[in-house]
């Protein structure tokens, strides 16, 4: 005889299995997965600044037991892939038994933790030396564990809080003006540098020049007006060292022999190099000359006598003076009018003499 089984029946025997069934049985399954409220501040905490390719740095997962019996706590964790994880089982506290492979980490606490227990389970990662600059993720951290006799599937809460890490690698371009070079690091694009790093400069000065500073980004330079500093690293920058050649200045001012200042006298400089000027106002004269040496300043002028003087420059940075006055000063050629003698208060008038005698 065949029986058919209508709605009614199926309901009826649904709800004797209901009622006449074990409660652990029936709700093990929901309390162990759908309301799992055992713990609670589940997260990871990753370095919050840029990194650099073979660095190490700690990840740690920290959590806290909310409920009596919670035992046999299982924690993995997973780098991102190609990177090296490490583990001791030491680092965690409470201190846990660790198992490393490849970029996963697993570690397992096997007692029963009463409630108010504070874990904090550390480990260890690389960044692998050929990383290229970029965001990288921590993924699928999950946290099994038992409560009491909880059955044979443990509860399993997700990971949250940090995920990712950034790695970034800088460079440092360096170049130079004329007359100089960069010695240290020396002149071109170096790098990649860590964020951060501190670098040596040291820039040398050709025969004649002079280091005058540092322009680009020198924010973060020890002394942007210093031959010998250090940069700091911050970001890709790039930096010159300026230098100037060093120079002398011959100059002086230029009086007739009665004392007057000479304007729009004709100045020729000759010697190692050779230069030309007329005098101002005020009879100033003025050269710059980059090498050193013997010269000599010839003052010309219509009217009046030839005039020389030596101006001897033994060291570039330095000034010599060369003054045309009393028995150096170009005088007139008589009878064109009043003499002065050495610029005292003789005077003489109408008196005649030969071109380039003086009285």
């Amino acid at each position: 005889m065949v029986k058919v089984w209508n709605s009614v029946s199926i309901l009826i025997v649904l709800l004797l299995i209901l009622f006449l069934a074990p409660a652990p049985i029936l709700l093990q399954p929901l309390t162990n997965i759908a309301f799992a409220a055992n713990i609670t501040n589940l997260n990871r905490t990753l370095p919050t600044g840029v990194l650099c390719p073979n660095t190490t740095f700690n990840v740690t997962v920290n959590w806290t037991i909310t409920t009596t019996g919670v035992n046999n706590l299982y924690l993995i964790d997973y780098a991102p892939a190609g990177w090296n994880v490490s583990g001791n089982d030491s680092w965690s506290t409470p201190s846990g038994g660790c198992k490393v492979t490849a970029n996963k980490i697993e570690i397992i606490w096997g007692l029963i933790y009463p409630n108010g227990t504070v874990f904090t389970a550390k480990y260890r990662v690389t960044v692998p030396a050929n990383a290229t600059p970029g965001s990288y993720t921590f993924t699928n951290g999950t946290l099994g564990y038992f409560v009491g006799a909880s059955g044979p599937d443990p509860y399993m809460e997700n990971v949250t809080g940090n995920t990712t890490v950034t790695v970034k690698t800088v460079n440092l371009t360096i170049g130079s003006s004329a007359g100089d070079n960069v010695t240290s690091p020396g002149e071109g694009i170096f790098g990649p540098y860590c964020v951060g790093t501190v670098v040596n400069l040291t820039a040398t000065p050709d025969v004649n020049y002079a280091f005058v500073n540092w322009t680009g980004n020198i924010s973060t330079i020890a002394n942007s007006s210093a031959a010998n500093t250090t940069i700091t690293v911050d970001n890709s920058y790039s930096i010159t060292a300026n230098f100037e050649r060093v120079i002398s200045t011959i100059n002086g001012t230029v009086y007739e022999a009665n004392c007057s200042a000479l304007a729009g006298a004709d100045i020729v400089l000759s010697g190692p190099e050779s230069d030309s000027t007329t005098t101002n106002a005020t009879g100033y004269y003025a050269f710059t000359v980059d090498t050193t040496g013997n010269y000599t300043v010839n003052v010309t002028r219509s009217g009046l006598t030839y005039a020389v003087k030596w101006a001897n420059v033994t060291a570039l940075g330095s000034n010599v003076t060369c003054n045309f006055t009393g028995v150096d000063a170009p005088y007139r050629t008589a009878p064109d009018g009043l003499y002065c003698l050495k610029c005292s208060t003789l005077w003489l008038y109408g008196a005649s003499y030969p071109e380039g005698v003086r009285p």
